[in-house]
């Protein structure tokens, strides 16, 4: 028999569980497809509204906006990029703010939402690469972690109470969509972070 301390660890440990299955709120959206990964993408996807994210290679400011380009990853319940040495492709997220390129920094975790666009020629060593762009509604850029626990960041400069520390991390070049954090005007999440420009911005 459960006594009624037990069932209410029982409660206390279902709520933890449920909100680690939650995906961050500035990343959320159901119209948003996972369907198909960054090298799956043809002409017909121009137009789609993806969710992609995976390990950032590269975050290049320019004059107008900031570019980050992300090797694909699987994401999990949470959106989250599984670790995985699969080939996903990689893809170019494009946010109009600046973005950091020294917290944007190579191998940090972002997740992305937003419209494939359109497609660019970039070169990866001396071979040209086709990426997929993705013009950002939000990028979220997750906490570093140990391999356990990664909080959102909400917020540039404001870190999710209970975690520790977490950098933003701003754009860089890639195939795929990248995207950054804290919020100006549109919603970038970055490691718990977000950004926002009024609505959703550039995976």
């Amino acid at each position: 028999m459960f006594t009624q301390r037990s069932l209410a660890a029982l409660t206390v440990v279902s709520l933890v569980l449920t909100g680690c299955a939650t995906v961050p709120e500035p990343i959320q959206g159901e119209r948003y497809s996972q369907n198909f990964f960054p090298d799956q993408a043809i002409e017909r996807s121009l137009g789609t509204p993806v969710r992609w994210g995976g390990v950032i290679v590269d975050t290049r400011p320019q004059a107008d906006r900031t570019c980050i380009e992300v090797l694909a990853q699987e994401l999990d319940s949470r959106a989250y990029p599984k670790r995985s040495d699969d080939d996903f492709g990689r893809f170019v997220v494009c946010d109009p703010a600046f973005l950091d390129p020294e917290i944007y920094t190579n191998g940090r975790y972002i997740t992305a939402v937003g419209t494939l666009e359109q497609f660019q020629i970039g070169q990866i060593g001396e071979f040209d690469y086709r990426y997929p762009v993705v013009k950002a509604d939000a990028v979220y850029l997750w906490p570093e972690r140990d391999d356990v626990d990664y909080a959102p960041y909400y917020g540039r400069g404001f870190y999710y109470p209970y975690y520790g520390y977490g950098y933003p991390y701003y754009f860089g070049y890639s195939r795929y969509p990248y995207s950054r954090g804290g919020f100006h005007g549109r919603v970038h999440s970055s490691g718990g972070e977000t950004k926002s420009s009024g609505t959703s911005s550039t995976k």
